[in-house]
């Protein structure tokens, strides 16, 4: 892993880290880093295989690495975790290592469950792990794609999608199939209710990948949540509403 920081001026502040989704890495924050960094340190995270850390191999047990990147970060920090990064974000939580837990666009079930109905379809998420054999760019495009279809302004955000996804070089593979992989087994909705720490689930209402009433449904089973809707923004809510997304989150945090 690559962990980059961005000390806020104000040496008092909330130490917030940053978890990237599938395929991309932390650059994908750079929209919403100046308004954070302004009220929170900041600790953006490349996992390995992606980013800036793509020569690191990817583990055979994935969430392990939160204990690594618990050694390497503040104590009672928040974590905010986009897509696939929410399930690292779960897993801190799960250990009792956050104080303050925010998912983004974020399913604790990915593909739909009988217990978990309001998930990606199999045959989608099926698609997906076809397209990646039959090369990266087809998945990503696919994927990227998705990410935006629907929100108020798909074509611009897609445009930015694919500029930030490259900018950084090419995922290693066996880290494209090993996220595949943890999207596809994770589960974490039966531990939901067990984690009392305050958290803030928001998503835009026109995502594609994680339906609405996944996030209402995630909502509902934490103790202690907080529900934030953004209406003209898709997968990506961060880039789809940067105002709004930010303020939500500085709103949040300053709350704990």
């Amino acid at each position: 892993m690559l962990i980059e920081s961005f000390p806020s001026t104000n040496p008092q502040a909330d130490n917030l880290v940053m978890l990237h989704g599938w395929a991309m890495h932390s650059g994908i924050w750079r929209s919403v880093i100046d308004q954070l960094q302004a009220r929170h340190h900041l600790w953006c995270v490349d996992l390995p295989g992606h980013g800036l850390a793509r020569q690191q191999p990817w583990p055979e047990l994935p969430l392990e690495l939160i204990d690594q990147l618990h050694r390497q970060l503040p104590g009672n920090s928040i974590w905010m975790g986009w897509s696939l990064g929410g399930l690292f974000a779960l897993q801190a939580a799960r250990q009792k290592l956050c104080k303050g837990l925010i998912l983004v666009a974020s399913n604790p079930c990915f593909v739909q469950q009988p217990h978990w109905p309001h998930a990606m379809p199999a045959s989608v998420f099926q698609q997906f792990a076809d397209d990646l054999s039959a090369g990266f760019e087809r998945a990503l495009k696919r994927f990227l794609a998705l990410e935006v279809h629907g929100s108020e302004s798909a074509r611009e955000q897609l445009q930015e999608l694919q500029q930030i996804a490259f900018s950084r070089g090419i995922p290693a593979l066996p880290a494209l199939t090993g996220g595949l992989q943890l999207l596809q087994q994770a589960d974490f909705s039966q531990v939901l209710p067990q984690l009392p720490m305050p958290a803030l689930i928001i998503g835009g209402r026109r995502d594609r990948l994680v339906p609405w009433e996944g996030l209402q449904q995630t909502a509902e089973r934490l103790p202690n949540a907080t529900l934030k809707r953004i209406p003209g923004a898709g997968h990506a809510p961060f880039i789809g509403d940067p105002d709004t997304f930010s303020q939500s989150v500085v709103e949040f945090c300053d709350g704990l």
